[in-house]
């Protein structure tokens, strides 16, 4: 990396599609961003945002039908060729808030890493346990944000009645999408009773620190929750090279969940495989529209 997105020719087609915008939209927003880098993609998010068009990546509120359209049953969501091309990017920090948000979430996937085992594989002779372990630590830290972000965003929208921007209705779509990739991960990993109850514990607590960091400082939150599906992208990218050549290959053959199949209008013959291409191209674009709604201005905006 110098400084810049590596690849960002291979981003734009596909982080800028959306399953309700028409397809010469699309084209025409695809053939503007070729080449760009993700600093500019957020910066022409932004402002298309600010001056009313919703004919990019944040929804329009009049539209609150979920991002990944999952209700179409005609076919897959992503294309293969959007699954295939997502490439490792990242927003270079520019703000102090920016700064901010990426030490404190540096620190926080460190912890994530330790705690998985992640940071140390080399420790452990069950690397697999490592895989799944780490992949279910990021879903976990991942799973609340949308949800209480978006009750957050709605007790404000009602008393300050800021711009409406889409907020609400993002942030509750996105949290379903977290929510089907934590269930697909939780049942790839096949949990015991007692993590399953530490899960559902350790949920609660994290929805408290959600609600007052959306509360306190919406836009530093944004920011941080796109460094984390950065990091989110990095991870699925390299389990899906483990279940290919390493230390996931059991997996290779295993039927993906049943809710991925539903969700995601996989195939009936879907594998893991499958499943994990699919939650790595969401967290594209989950990663793209946070970096937007931290870029915005002001509180109001968001």
């Amino acid at each position: 990396m110098t400084g810049r997105l590596r690849g960002t020719s291979q981003i734009c087609s596909r982080v800028l599609r959306s399953p309700q915008i028409a397809v010469s939209a699309r084209l025409s927003v695809t053939s503007r961003c070729a080449g760009k880098s993700v600093q500019q993609i957020v910066s022409e998010e932004t402002s298309a945002v600010k001056s009313g068009k919703f004919n990019l990546r944040v929804p329009d509120p009049s539209k609150s039908t979920h991002f990944k359209a999952a209700q179409v049953a005609s076919g897959p969501i992503w294309t293969e060729k959007e699954l295939s091309d997502v490439v490792q990017s990242s927003y270079i920090p520019e703000t102090t808030s920016d700064k901010a948000a990426k030490a404190i979430l540096d620190a926080w996937v460190a912890v994530i890493d330790r705690l998985s085992g992640y940071a140390n594989p080399e420790k452990y002779t069950d690397q697999k346990a490592v895989w799944l372990a780490k992949m279910y630590l990021t879903e976990c830290f991942i799973a609340n944000s949308g949800l209480y972000g978006g009750m957050v965003a709605h007790t404000k929208q009602v008393f300050t009645q800021p711009p409406e921007l889409g907020t609400v209705p993002r942030l509750l779509s996105e949290a379903t999408n977290q929510r089907a990739a934590f269930r697909t991960i939780l049942e790839i990993r096949k949990p015991n009773l007692l993590v399953k109850v530490l899960t559902v514990i350790f949920q609660f607590i994290d929805g408290f620190f959600a609600v007052a960091a959306h509360a306190v400082a919406p836009r530093i939150t944004a920011r941080a929750m796109g460094y984390l599906y950065e990091d989110a992208i990095a991870v699925y990218t390299r389990v899906l090279h483990e279940i290919e050549n390493g230390d996931l290959r059991t997996l290779k053959n295993e039927p993906a969940p049943r809710i991925a199949v539903q969700y995601w209008n996989l195939g009936t013959d879907a594998k893991v495989r499958d499943a994990i291409l699919a939650i790595r191209a969401d967290k594209n674009h989950q990663m793209i529209v946070n970096h937007t709604i931290a870029s915005l201005k002001n509180n109001a905006d968001n």
